[in-house]
C-alpha cells in the first residue's frame, strides 16, 4: 500500500505512485494538482508542515527530500547512511524525525527557509549559529 499524506486543511493529499513520484491532489475535487518527482526509490513514508503547503517524504534511496507543494520543486534533499522506514514533522514544522529501516529513531533540526516560505506569516526572527548548525526560531 502507498503512503499517503493529508494536510491540516484537506486541501492537498499526497499519494505515491508506482514510479516513486509524489502525487498531489484536491480531496475536495479531485482535481490533480501536480507531481513531485525526484526520489530514485520507492517514497516509504510523508508528512506535511504545519503550514500545510510543505512537504517532507522520505525514500528507499536513501534521502529525505522537503518539497513546495505550491510549485513542485524540490528545496533540499538530505541525504542518510540508512534509509527511512517514517518519517514525520514537529507540530511546528522546526523538527524532522524518523525511523531507519534498522529501527534506530533519527532527528534534526531543519534551517528556517525550510519551515515556510519567505514572506509567509509565523515567523519573526530567526538565528543560525554556524559554528553548532544550530537553529533558533522565534514564533
Amino acid at each position: 500500500m502507498p503512503p499517503i499524506a493529508l494536510n491540516h486543511d484537506t486541501s492537498i493529499l499526497a499519494v505515491e505512485n508506482d514510479n516513486a513520484e509524489i502525487v498531489l491532489w484536491n480531496p475536495l475535487t479531485g482535481k490533480n494538482l501536480g507531481r513531485l518527482v525526484g526520489h530514485a526509490g520507492m517514497v516509504n513514508s510523508m508528512a506535511f508542515s504545519p503550514t500545510g503547503n510543505r512537504l517532507v517524504s522520505a525514500s528507499d534511496d536513501g534521502t529525505v527530500r522537503f518539497w513546495d507543494c505550491k510549485t513542485q520543486t524540490n528545496l533540499e534533499t538530505q541525504p542518510l547512511t540508512e534509509p527511512l522506514f517514517r518519517v514525520g514533522l514537529s507540530e511546528n514544522g522546526i523538527c524532522v524525525a524518523g525511523l531507519r529501516t534498522d529501527n534506530q529513531v533519527v532527528a534534526w533540526m531543519l534551517p528556517p527557509q525550510l519551515i515556510r516560505p519567505a514572506g509567509e506569516p509565523g515567523i519573526l526572527t530567526s538565528y543560525f549559529a554556524p559554528e553548532t548548525a544550530i537553529y533558533a526560531i522565534e514564533i
